[in-house]
């Protein structure tokens, strides 16, 4: 008998499990190797034009200041234009939301400090976070700071500086730039001694020191470096009493420092580059290795040396830790002293 022509005909045999696993996951490595392949060559690439950094505060603000010095060096290591753009306003957010917005190819960046890690905690109904919204690229500068009065005032110290403050509660000023550390620093120097001081907001750096010299503010949290010194040695009416941080200042060696007082303050002068959200690893770690090239270089050493600051230089991802952590003491303190979004 005959058999039938179906029952001899082969069938094909079903592709096992572990096959098609084996074989999407080919695909899959195929895919990274490629997109890891892209961005390197996109970052080798990098810039394909003219790099803007937008500075929130103004041209006589350090992290500005710092990045016009840094500029040279970036456009000749890339070949390309380095701007360095004020967009000051809105104590920041003007400049930081117009680079969350940006595309995130690397272009454009922005020249930020500490104060990042406080704006949820200071500004009422933010568009953006802008801890998480933008990418980490690297630190460049760490400035010393510190609490500084005028001559007016009939404060040589810290002590003096309290017992004048308490004799007239409520009749004194502190200047602030928007929305930042500065808040939460004299504000914890409040908390800590008693005082009653009133905040006065002033929309650039230059207005803000201007009205200590006026009398206009009797304290203010500025910036202790050796610039700092010679306005003084100048003859500018302002003098220093405390500096922030567990250390004290190379230009103000004489000047006690918080942590000496027993008042535990943050340093917030640390200044860095941030990008738009979603830029890649690879462009990320370039901008960031040149940095650190610049920040290492001689001139740059002999330039923080010659002024009292440091020179500094990280990876995305100890910026990355950095802000976590300072985002987290803030928080801390913005809880324990009542600070609230206005």
């Amino acid at each position: 008998m005959a058999t039938s022509h179906h029952r001899n005909r082969s069938r094909p045999r079903p592709r096992s499990r572990s096959r098609i696993a084996s074989l999407l996951g080919g695909i899959t490595l195929g895919s990274c190797i490629a997109s890891v392949f892209c961005n390197i060559v996109f970052a080798q690439e990098f810039p394909t034009r003219a790099v803007t950094i937008l500075g929130q505060f103004g041209p006589a603000s350090p992290p500005e200041i710092e990045a016009r010095l840094m500029a040279p060096y970036l456009e000749k290591a890339w070949g390309k234009p380095v701007v360095v753009e004020s967009r000051p306003g809105a104590g920041g957010l003007i400049a930081t939301e117009a680079v969350v917005r940006a595309a995130p190819d690397g272009h454009t960046l922005l020249a930020t400090g500490a104060g990042i890690a406080t704006y949820k905690l200071l500004v009422k109904d933010l568009r953006f976070d802008p801890v998480h919204d933008l990418e980490p690229v690297t630190t460049y500068a760490d400035y010393p700071g510190g609490f500084m009065t005028n001559t007016q005032v009939p404060a040589k110290t810290i002590e003096e500086f309290i017992a004048y403050a308490r004799a007239n509660a409520g009749k004194l000023n502190y200047a602030s730039v928007g929305r930042t550390t500065t808040v939460f620093t004299v504000e914890l120097l409040k908390a800590a001694t008693g005082m009653q001081l009133h905040e006065i907001p002033y929309t650039t750096g230059g207005d803000f020191q201007t009205s200590l010299v006026r009398n206009d503010t009797q304290i203010e949290n500025d910036t202790f470096t050796v610039a700092s010194r010679k306005k003084i040695e100048g003859g500018v009416p302002i003098r220093p009493l405390l500096t922030i941080g567990d250390k004290r200042a190379p230009a103000f060696p004489d000047v006690p420092s918080s942590s000496e007082k027993g008042w535990y303050i943050p340093r917030n002068g640390w200044y860095a580059l941030m990008a738009p959200k979603g830029t890649s690893k690879a462009v990320l770690d370039k901008i960031a290795a040149d940095v650190m090239r610049y920040t290492a270089t001689p001139e740059a050493q002999k330039h923080g040396a010659d002024l009292g600051v440091y020179m500094t230089g990280t990876t995305p991802d100890q910026l990355r830790q950095l802000m976590e952590r300072d985002s987290k003491a803030w928080a801390d303190i913005a809880q324990k002293i009542g600070i609230k979004p206005e």
